[in-house]
């Protein structure tokens, strides 16, 4: 459950198709917000950080990765940004792979992620 939890607030961040999809593309009825993202992924380090119950039972290198999270995250460039221009920075790549690097300690597929996402919007 724990996993899953961070999984769902990261999807967004390391995923570059839903990025495109949900930001780049997005529509009126389909879209995500990089600030949310952003805040999403925050959640996630403060819940560390905090050792919140949640983030307390994962694995010494799954809380690594997300604490590895913060420095990027706290470039307040990226709320600067459009969509556009965030797919294209080096720094939010840089971003997002760390965020990617999450599914991986975590022993989660993003591709998996990403297809569940895809398909819960396209329902």
């Amino acid at each position: 459950m724990g996993s899953e939890t961070f999984a769902r607030q990261l999807v967004y961040l390391a995923s570059t198709s839903l990025q495109e999809r949900f930001g780049v593309r997005a529509t009126r009825d389909s879209y995500v917000l990089l600030d949310d993202v952003l805040e999403r992924a925050s959640d996630c380090v403060r819940m560390v950080t905090s050792n919140h119950p949640m983030a307390a039972k994962l694995p010494a290198e799954v809380r690594a990765a997300i604490l590895a999270l913060e420095p990027r995250l706290s470039d307040d460039k990226f709320s600067r940004l459009s969509w556009i221009e965030a797919t294209v920075d080096p720094d939010w790549k840089a971003l997002r792979e760390q965020a990617a690097s999450v599914f991986a300690a975590m022993g989660i597929s993003l591709a998996e992620w990403e297809q569940r996402e895809l398909r819960s919007h396209d329902a």
